[in-house]
């Protein structure tokens, strides 16, 4: 507010210079006050100006005095006011406070900016765009569609996948990917899945979801397959199985292991194995749940 009234207090003085230089100017009076309208001598011991100087015309009077005054504005100064005027001085500022600056802007009011942690819009733009251009190229493949379902488009993470390869997730954040079309494909039956290890995984949750699994938030969401009574999941990691939260489960992987998932939508069981081995180090049958049995089916989730 200090510096709002700065501002203005400014730009009232130098309205003022104007007006009483345009008015001086007309009138063909220097102003005493005008830093650079002087007459006589001044307090530096110059010498009055050359009486016999040519005069200058209205016009040049007018641009001149402007002139000045936007000089005397700019700097700071105002001319003293007479007797006749009832408003008073502004008041000075303190000895030890600066000459206020232009206020640098706040870090939410940078055009075209973003806070830290998120992704610019017009970047956010092009990665929903690359997003929807990669289903629709694994779609017209003939393949299931592997989409984000949960997280900050552009900055969870990157789905790398060419025709008749295997599809490569690389997490930057928590997030969730899946695909949703399987589930009517796979309505009956047995649904498999396999993914690799990487290397470097924090916290993955991986498993099997109904169409209750809320997608659709493009944003950072540490939910993922497991948390919800309508998923099912593993974590290899922190040796954990999850379904509506975790639970202590003896089953650990490494990075470079293959690990297989299977859903029975008519027994309702979930297994999972390792390398190829579905007995063992807790491999095999992790749920047995009438949830798995549902009518619209399951679908992977990572």
């Amino acid at each position: 507010a200090r510096k709002q009234a700065q501002r203005d207090a400014k730009k009232e003085r130098a309205y003022a210079n104007t007006q009483v230089a345009k008015q001086n100017a007309k009138l063909g009076v220097a102003d005493p006050a005008a830093r650079d309208f002087k007459v006589g001598g001044d307090k530096d011991g110059k010498p009055p100006k050359d009486p016999n100087r040519p005069k200058l015309s209205k016009e040049e009077k007018i641009k001149r005095a402007a002139e000045a005054a936007m000089k005397a504005a700019a700097a700071g100064s105002a001319p003293k006011k007479g007797k006749d005027k009832a408003e008073p001085d502004p008041p000075a500022a303190a000895a030890d406070e600066p000459e206020p600056g232009p206020e640098p802007a706040d870090d939410d009011e940078e055009e075209g900016g973003a806070e830290e942690g998120e992704v610019d819009p017009a970047e956010r733009a092009a990665a929903v765009a690359a997003e929807e251009a990669a289903a629709r190229a694994q779609r017209e493949a003939g393949g299931l569609v592997l989409k984000r379902l949960r997280g900050e488009p552009g900055l969870c993470a990157a789905l790398a996948w060419s025709p008749g390869e295997a599809r490569r997730l690389s997490f930057h954040q928590f997030c969730t990917f899946g695909a949703p079309d399987a589930a009517a494909a796979a309505s009956d039956g047995v649904l498999y899945y396999e993914l690799v290890v990487g290397e470097g995984l924090e916290n993955p949750q991986v498993g099997f979801a109904t169409d209750g699994f809320e997608s659709g938030r493009d944003y950072y969401d540490g939910d993922g397959v497991g948390d919800c009574s309508h998923s099912w999941g593993i974590d290899g990691t922190r040796c954990a199985r999850w379904h509506e939260g975790d639970e202590e489960y003896d089953f650990e992987w490494a990075a470079g292991d293959v690990i297989g998932l299977a859903a029975n939508r008519a027994t309702g069981h979930f297994a999972v194995s390792r390398n190829g081995a579905w007995g063992g180090g807790g491999a095999g049958v992790l749920f047995s749940d009438a949830g798995l049995r549902c009518e619209g089916g399951v679908f992977p989730v990572v």
